[in-house]
């Protein structure tokens, strides 16, 4: 492969698995993840392991940050979006509204945020994947 992959939530869970694939594959991956210790940890092991990983810490919900990072990284041309939060609430009558803003903030909006900076870089390569990952839970609630 030898081309750039950005993997958003890849400092754990099935980021992090898409992360270690793409390099096992011979992508320089890029390990973006609000936790930037996980993000480090991860592209460290990635290095460690002869494959090409850098981090960066951000928040996949600010979209200026997002671009901006997009900017840094450069030509991409693959992109896994897989930041997101689950929060588990009791009922919706007690929800935290601002944890449920949060929640939809990084879900779609970041997901939003990453294909279209990531995106337009792509078309305008004329080449390029975009991988969205999604929850089971758009299939079924959890308690």
């Amino acid at each position: 492969m030898g081309e750039a992959a950005v993997v958003t939530g890849g400092g754990s869970g099935l980021g992090e698995a898409c992360a270690r694939r793409l390099a096992r594959d011979g992508a320089k991956v890029w390990v973006l993840d609000l936790n930037g210790e996980a993000a480090e940890a991860v592209s460290t092991d990635i290095r460690a392991l002869g494959g090409s990983a850098q981090a960066l810490q951000i928040d996949v919900a600010d979209a200026e940050a997002v671009e901006a990072a997009a900017a840094r990284i450069g030509e991409t041309t693959a992109l896994v979006t897989a930041a997101g939060i689950i929060e588990s609430i009791s009922t919706v009558l007690d929800a935290d509204l601002q944890a449920h803003d949060r929640l939809w903030s990084v879900n779609y909006g970041g997901t939003l945020n990453a294909c279209r900076s990531f995106g337009r870089q792509m078309r305008a390569a004329g080449r390029g994947a975009i991988v969205t990952i999604g929850s089971i839970n758009s299939y079924a609630a959890l308690p």
